[in-house]
């Protein structure tokens, strides 16, 4: 699967997000998702993770895990010593954060990606209450 940003969840967490991608921009070229359902196979998992980092070489992937220490997240980091310079990871990925990528997939690169992930992420963040002062 070619992509730029791949997200990883428990149950079906990704596919969700990779639909609501879809429904609000119609393009979801640059987005992979891989599903940790059930049963769940973790040599499977992590094979699957790792023929998307081998695709994604010339550009490298921005990987999105759902949780920190979740086992997405800790399949990825067990790829990290071989593919490190092939991949960024963030965790604890949002919609807004996910959106905002949307917006800019087809020309930033995986660095800035995830620089524009770190920031939206804390900014799709709001105290509605506070916001309205």
């Amino acid at each position: 699967m070619k992509c730029k940003v791949l997200m990883l969840s428990h149950s079906k967490l990704a596919g969700a997000f990779y639909d609501t991608i879809q429904f609000i921009y119609g393009d979801t070229s640059g987005f992979g998702y891989i599903n940790m359902s059930e049963p769940f196979d973790q040599q499977q998992y992590i094979e699957s993770i790792e023929n998307v980092i081998e695709e994604n070489k010339d550009t490298g992937v921005l990987i999105l895990t759902d949780l920190f220490g979740g086992s997405p997240f800790l399949n990825t980091c067990k790829l990290m010593r071989q593919y490190g310079q092939y991949m960024e990871v963030v965790t604890g990925y949002n919609l807004a954060m996910v959106l905002e990528l949307a917006s800019s997939i087809q020309t930033d690169t995986v660095e800035e990606l995830k620089q524009k992930a770190l920031e939206a992420a804390t900014k799709g963040i709001i105290d509605v209450k506070e916001r309205m002062k």
